[in-house]
């Protein structure tokens, strides 16, 4: 799980961006 933190974290913000940009 600690090696896959960045990369869930990364796919997290760019999902959030994502839902913000389609707000």
């Amino acid at each position: 799980m600690l090696p896959s933190l960045p990369f869930v974290s990364i796919t997290r913000i760019q999902e959030t961006i994502w839902i913000t940009g389609y707000h």
